[in-house]
């Protein structure tokens, strides 16, 4: 049996990281740690017999020490510093001191990030080293989309204005996507590769302006009567230019529209998402 420590658990891509492999596979467990700093966003946490929960902050190694000693991982995959925040010195802060406390282990350890260049000054480069000489990997990721995204940033707040408000800030800037299950998918893949000790860039799965996004949603929904407004794209951080290594990994996803379409749909029908945390925001 091999246990994975994930961190950030409430984030929607290790949310579906987790359910992606225990449907799938018989010889994985997960515990996992988030420090819910909006207590409704337990909602997102998944419960299952083979996932352990706690809660804490992954930047205190007294207690890291502790749940590390206690569960034994085998190797951890790194959420936090990967979703929005409201300031870059918030988001640098949060990456680099999880990074220093998870590096310590000596376990595997592969980290999510943005790619180089979505901040200015690189701020995330003075931590590639700290994680690579230690075996771990750096996986950078371009805009993503999917099920149990919180609805305060990406697309799933264009999709709780779509529903709830019935307006959408659209641009039309093609932006490079990625599908939430083919990241599950592919960090499944670099686990039983073991490719560890690199940094690597998941293929994007195609490039869609908001604008288009939209439309497809709105067709999906069978909607027409929402307020269309011209803006800037509505979320930051967003990642504009996305290059990939190559890799062996097939995708699960046969395109961007079909995955899109799946997700919209879920949101339709999982609208209890759509207000999560909304007092918090």
């Amino acid at each position: 049996m091999k246990k994975i420590l994930v961190c950030g658990s409430a984030g929607f891509l290790i949310s579906n990281f987790m359910r992606y492999v225990l449907y799938r596979a018989k010889d994985f467990e997960f515990v996992s740690v988030d420090n819910l700093k909006i207590p409704d966003h337990y909602k997102l946490v998944y419960i299952n017999k083979k996932h352990k929960f706690y809660v804490g902050d992954v930047s205190d190694k007294y207690f890291m020490d502790r749940l590390i000693n206690i569960e034994k991982p085998d190797v951890i995959v790194n959420g936090i510093g990967c979703g929005p925040k409201h300031t870059v010195s918030e988001l640098f802060a949060t990456y680099h001191q999880s990074v220093e406390v998870l590096m310590s282990y000596g376990l595997p350890v592969i980290s999510l990030a943005y790619p180089d260049g979505v901040f200015e000054g690189h701020f995330f480069k003075c931590n590639y080293n700290t994680v690579l000489k230690n075996n771990g990997t750096i996986l950078e990721l371009p805009n993503c989309f999917g099920w149990r995204q919180k609805p305060n940033s990406g697309f799933a707040k264009v999709l709780k204005n779509i529903i709830l408000n019935k307006t959408a800030e659209i641009n039309d800037e093609k932006l490079p996507w990625a599908y939430a299950e083919d990241v599950a998918s592919y960090l499944w893949y670099i686990i039983e590769k073991q490719e560890y000790g690199k940094i690597l860039k998941i293929p994007f799965l195609g490039q869609m302006s908001i604008k288009d996004m939209v439309c497809l949603s709105l067709r999906t929904l069978e909607m027409n009567d929402i307020k269309l407004v011209d803006s800037e794209i509505p979320w930051s951080p967003y990642v504009k230019e996305y290059s990939y290594n190559n890799t062996k990994w097939v995708p699960d996803s046969s395109s961007i529209e079909d995955s899109l379409q799946k997700t919209v749909r879920w949101y339709s029908v999982n609208k209890w998402i759509l207000n999560l945390g909304e007092k918090h925001d």
